[in-house]
């Protein structure tokens, strides 16, 4: 169970890393987390999740824009290209 203490600690140290250029993160780790193995594997979780979510809101659907694209419908039910066809 994480303290309260503890995730102020995590979020600190999530928020300065996302601070930082990816390539200088796990430096920026090292340092932050040193001799904490426990506290360096919980950030690195939720800056993964962090880079999934990123991911996701960039192409929340997955595939290419051309798959997501839906061809105009003809007809729905009683509606034909935006007319009734039933009286």
């Amino acid at each position: 169970m994480v303290t309260s203490e503890q995730w102020a600690k995590i979020k600190e140290i999530v928020g300065a890393a996302l601070d930082r250029d990816p390539s200088e993160r796990s430096m920026f780790l090292d340092q932050a987390c040193a001799q904490q193995p426990e506290l360096r594997a919980e950030v690195e979780s939720l800056l993964a999740a962090h880079s999934g979510a990123s991911d996701l809101s960039e192409n929340p659907c997955g595939g290419t824009e051309s798959d997501r694209t839906i061809p105009p419908l003809s007809s729905v039910g009683r509606w034909r290209n935006g007319t009734s066809v039933v009286g």
